[in-house]
């Protein structure tokens, strides 16, 4: 892992792992997911404007099933599929493949969420690189903003993923899905937290603006009785005529909901 990369968020860890039932059976296997859940946590705080966390998410699938590739999938139109991300082998020609929805096992796990451990001539695959896999385990993701399918596989001849693997894929894409939508929730609460120090600064920015116009206003109606030329006298007063405009302006934007005060044309 980076360097750069943050050490695990304690509270997001919490809330996760909290809403996660961990149904191991052996501690051996607890500590593998514990430690794949605090792995995938700090990747998503790292992939920030980098990766977005859907590619993440098929990384991760590769260490934590022993896969070759791990392919999710989305659908794509009213009938179409789309492989949005993919990890491992083959993975830069795999990403943006289409195909269909109601023929494709991918489309039918979407569909009914249930997970699926299917074989590739069973596959029937439209996508050639697919073909080179062997049997694939096809398990519903449901992430914040991300309705999709995990797919993983082994490439063939290796020693293929077999169906007493279909419980720890479905197990890794819940977690997933619960780290996706945590992180979603943490990713607007930290944009909602920013935005309202926005609107702090921008307030006490403008409060201070009014100030200063207001002071400026008074010292130009000072000085017009200082100024003898006519035409100089009457310049200043529009002047401050102006500022007046403006102040009153600036005011009605900051604390109306209506549409700011026409100030005329400028200078």
């Amino acid at each position: 892992m980076s360097d750069r990369v943050r050490p695990t968020d304690p509270a997001m860890f919490r809330e996760i792992s909290g809403a996660t039932v961990f149904g191991a059976s052996s501690a051996e296997q607890m500590e593998r997911w514990t430690s794949a859940l605090a792995a995938l946590i700090d990747d998503l705080f790292a992939a920030q404007h980098v990766r977005a966390a859907t590619t993440v998410v098929a990384e991760h699938a590769l260490s934590f099933t022993r896969a070759d590739v791990a392919l999710l999938c989305t659908a794509h139109g009213a009938d179409g599929m789309v492989i949005r991300d993919a990890a491992g082998h083959g993975a830069h020609t795999l990403a943006g493949s289409l195909f269909d929805r109601a023929s494709s096992v991918a489309g039918r796990v979407l569909d009914t969420g249930t997970t699926a451990y299917v074989g590739m001539p069973r596959l029937k695959s439209p996508i050639d690189p697919v073909t080179s896999f062997g049997p694939m385990v096809i398990t519903p993701l449901d992430g914040a903003q991300t309705r999709a399918t995990l797919g993983v596989a082994r490439v063939a001849g290796d020693d293929p993923l077999e169906r007493a693997d279909l419980p720890e894929v479905a197990a890794y894409a819940a977690i997933a899905g619960i780290a996706l939508r945590v992180d979603h929730a943490r990713r607007d609460r930290e944009g909602q937290r920013i935005h309202d120090e926005h609107d702090r600064l921008a307030a006490t920015l403008l409060d201070s603006l009014i100030r200063d116009l207001f002071a400026i206003s008074i010292r130009l109606d000072g000085a017009i009785a200082r100024i003898d030329a006519p035409d100089a006298r009457a310049a200043v007063q529009a002047a401050a005529e102006r500022l007046d405009k403006v102040v009153i302006g600036v005011r009605d934007t900051i604390f109306t909901s209506a549409p700011p005060v026409v100030i005329g044309e400028p200078f």
